[in-house]
């Protein structure tokens, strides 16, 4: 059984293809209205020049200048124009932060976006298909899940999502045109005994 995440960025805001979900406002930081903000990516400095942010949460969405942004304990903690004081920023808390793609800086090779790698189906080398990238996991390194696809016999085989580190050994081709992800599939990595 897999748990569904309660809090979710808004739908409009997380469909548009020319927007980046940063991430979401999860304290206010210090005593002059500084928010922090734990990102979806982990790329933190390609945010830490942007002028803009929208800042959403389910019931309003306001763009908003950025006077100053820091990156501290993997985490990036902003200042954002009209918001002075603690208090301020606490109104902010849950909040979730997007930026459009255009005003970020750009990725390096072999640097991709999480929101661009969500959805990818994932082959073998071989070119057997075995699921699609449902999240990717950032914990010191990245691990990308699987949502395994099902049996052609409608059965549910294997209904577990399962992890693959994201290193170039062993996913050795992302293809964003072709909507496509390969792993090496060594013994033991897909769930396989």
């Amino acid at each position: 059984m897999s748990l569904a995440r309660i809090d979710v960025p808004p739908q409009t805001l997380s469909d548009n293809p020319d927007l980046l979900l940063i991430g979401k406002i999860v304290a206010a930081h210090g005593v002059k209205g500084a928010v922090r903000i734990k990102c979806n990516e982990r790329q933190l400095s390609k945010f830490k020049k942007l002028k803009r942010v929208i800042v959403a949460s389910k019931e309003t969405e306001q763009t908003m200048s950025v006077e100053r942004t820091l990156i501290v304990k993997n985490m990036l903690v902003t200042s954002l124009e009209n918001i002075a004081t603690k208090e301020d920023a606490d109104k902010l808390l849950h909040h979730f932060v997007f930026c459009k793609r255009s005003e970020v800086s750009k990725l390096e090779k072999d640097e991709w976006w999480v929101r661009d790698l969500i959805g990818l189906d994932v082959y073998t080398t071989e070119g057997v298909l075995i699921g699609n990238v449902c999240d990717v996991i950032s914990t010191g390194s990245d691990l990308i899940e699987i949502r395994p696809v099902k049996s052609t016999d409608g059965k549910d085989e294997k209904n577990e999502t399962f992890y693959v580190p994201f290193v170039k050994e062993l996913v050795p081709v992302v293809r964003l045109d072709l909507r496509r992800i390969e792993v090496n599939a060594i013994p033991g990595l897909l769930g396989d005994e």
